[in-house]
């Protein structure tokens, strides 16, 4: 239904929403934290070497 939707809008209001809707989407956040565990293993890894 809503690609019917955005089909018969025209096409400058089109690029608008897609444009929107682009923009809402996350950019480059780690929402998981996933990245940040990954950096905080390394880190501690390598300090345990240069403790040692």
């Amino acid at each position: 239904m809503a690609v019917t939707i955005l089909r018969s809008l025209p096409k400058k209001l089109k690029k608008l929403l897609l444009n929107q809707l682009q923009a809402r989407l996350p950019k480059g956040r780690d929402l998981t934290g996933e990245e940040f565990l990954k950096t905080l293993e390394l880190v501690t890894q390598q300090l345990s070497k240069t403790v040692a």
